[in-house]
Formats: C-alpha cells, sequence, structure tokens
C-alpha cells in the first residue's frame, strides 16, 4: 500500500470483500458499491467486485461485473475524503487532554499441546 498508493482497491469475491471491509455483508449486497475504507494507513475507495470465476459460469455476473469495472475511472477521478481526526487529535485541537486509551489486553494464545503459553 505504502509503494503503490492506490486510490481505488478493487475486492474480487466474497471472502476479500469480507476480509478487508470487516464486514459480514455479502459480496452480493455490496458489489459495485464504493465504499471508504483506511487500507495500510491510507484511505482508499474499495470496490467490491464479483470473483472473474462467478463471471465465467454465469453470463448475467459477468454483464454486472463488465458494469461495475465501467465505474472504477470515475472512481479515480473522484477526490479521496480526508481522513476522520483521532480523539487525541481532537482533544488537542481544542485545548483539552487526550482520553486516556486502555492499552488492548493481552492476546490469548494457545501452545502447540494446547496449554497457554507453551
Amino acid at each position: 500500500m505504502r509503494l503503490i498508493q492506490p486510490r481505488v482497491v478493487c475486492t474480487l469475491g466474497n471472502f476479500a470483500t469480507k476480509l478487508l471491509t470487516g464486514s459480514p455483508t455479502g459480496i452480493t449486497r455490496v458489489r459495485g458499491t464504493p465504499q471508504t475504507h483506511q487500507l495500510g494507513g491510507r484511505i482508499v475507495f474499495l470496490l467490491p467486485l464479483f470473483h472473474p470465476a462467478a463471471a465465467l459460469r454465469t453470463p448475467a455476473v459477468k454483464e454486472q461485473l463488465r458494469d461495475d469495472f465501467a465505474t472504477i475511472p470515475a472512481l479515480l477521478r473522484q477526490a479521496l475524503p480526508e481522513p476522520m481526526p483521532s480523539a487525541a487529535e481532537i482533544a488537542e485541537a481544542e485545548g483539552e487532554e487526550a482520553p486516556d486509551e486502555d492499552p488492548p489486553p493481552p492476546a490469548d494464545q494457545l501452545g502447540f499441546f494446547g496449554e497457554p503459553g507453551s
């Protein structure tokens, strides 16, 4: 992401879409609808698309995929939204102390034999 600095990231299929959006919503409901996400520290447009293998099996999906691909040039011309400021940045701008953020709890990790930390 840092090297290429993309403006648009297209996900191909259900698995990639769910992984990058963090949403359980399936590809059929979100395909072709651009979303704004932060990926690799960058704000990008994320465009969920059907997987090309689905287009090979189903002619209607092929047409939908073709239509969705046609939206990419306009999406590339759109200005990216500004990133949202963090709570600390907002507090600093207002002259307040930043809210205390608790560190995340350590991850529970099972060892090879199913014992914690082994």
